[in-house]
């Protein structure tokens, strides 16, 4: 079983989302 703790969810989400957000105003 893979139990990820909420806050290292919450920080992987607030690393990755503004990576894409970036990627695709710039393509």
């Amino acid at each position: 079983r893979h139990l990820v703790p909420f806050p290292q969810i919450i920080l992987l989400l607030h690393l990755s989302v503004p990576s894409v957000r970036l990627s695709a105003m710039g393509s």
